[in-house]
Order: C-alpha cells, then sequence, then structure tokens
C-alpha cells in the first residue's frame, strides 16, 4: 500500500484491521452465496476506494440469513 501524505499511522492499521476482518467474514459466508457475494462486493470497495461497507444492510442480510427456513447454521 503506497504512502499517501497527511495519512497516520494508525489509520493504516484500521483500514488494514478492517479489510482483514471482512475477508474473514468473507471465508465464514461461503455456505450462504448472497451472503458471501454481499460481504465479498462490502470488502473489494473498501480495498479499491475506501468506500464504507453499509453496514446496516449487511447485518441486515446476516440476520435474514439466520432465520431463513431450512438452512442450518455451520458446525
Amino acid at each position: 500500500m503506497p504512502a499517501r501524505a497527511g495519512r497516520s499511522h494508525q489509520g493504516d492499521t484500521y483500514r488494514l484491521r478492517t479489510i482483514g476482518h471482512l475477508f474473514e467474514a468473507e471465508d465464514e459466508s461461503q455456505e450462504w452465496p448472497d451472503l458471501h457475494a454481499a460481504i465479498r462486493n462490502a470488502r473489494k470497495a473498501y480495498q479499491a476506494d475506501g468506500t464504507l461497507p453499509d453496514w446496516d444492510t449487511l447485518a441486515t442480510r446476516a440476520h435474514d440469513q439466520r432465520l431463513a427456513p431450512g438452512l442450518d447454521a455451520p458446525a
């Protein structure tokens, strides 16, 4: 990641941590294609240009997926 004028080390740490958490969530959501795609798109947008994910939409999708009939949570 290239250095940017005026960018703090703490900002870089926050950015990398956020990307890491999104990547982990993306990996853990592979059993649910719609949720997986939403998290992946959010991570890629944040990585590419810093667009913050729509946390409410991701939370709603995760909640809806947990309540979907006939689908078991992963072990």
